[in-house]
Order: structure tokens, then sequence, then C-alpha cells
């Protein structure tokens, strides 16, 4: 993987399994990654492996927590360049 250094990344389901090791790798590449997932403890001892990973406890599928993510990365200045995965809006009828 090339470097990510001035990048940041947002992976969900980061407290375990394959979202756990693209957090550690996009780390070890120089991403300041948002590492997500609704086990608290599991990212707490993620975020305690790297200064450039910050934890955020949230359910990615409830919309509000995945607006505020999209807030958090637009606060800190970063830019989204790809967005693997997507989301859909759905309207109460």
């Amino acid at each position: 993987m090339h470097s990510l250094t001035a990048k940041t990344a947002i992976v969900v389901g980061a407290s375990r399994g394959l979202g756990l090791y693209i957090a550690q790798a996009f780390s070890t590449s120089g991403a300041s990654v948002i590492a997500v997932a609704r086990d608290a403890s599991m990212l707490r001892e993620l975020a305690a492996t790297s200064p450039s990973i910050q934890p955020e406890t949230a359910d990615a599928t409830d919309s509000a927590s995945a607006d505020r993510l999209l807030q958090l990365c637009s606060w800190s200045g970063a830019r989204l360049g790809a967005a693997p995965a997507t989301r859909a809006k759905t309207s109460g009828a």
C-alpha cells in the first residue's frame, strides 16, 4: 500500500475482523483513521495501538450516526476521495 499521509479514512466495522485489519493497514500507511463500530471497548483497544486512530462508537446503519460521521470528517478538514460503500436515504411515506 502506498503512503496515505495527509489522508483520512473512515473504517466502519473497525472493532474486529476485516474492518480491524483495514483500519490498522490505513494507519500503518500514514492515514488518519476514524474507526467506527458499536463495540466501544474493542475500539479503545484498537485506538491504543496508534495515535492516528480515532475511535467513534456508532451504528453506521443509523442515518443520524452516518451523517454525524460525515460531519466529523468535514470538521477535521478531511476530503473524502472515495466511498466504497454507500447508504440509501429512505423517506417516510
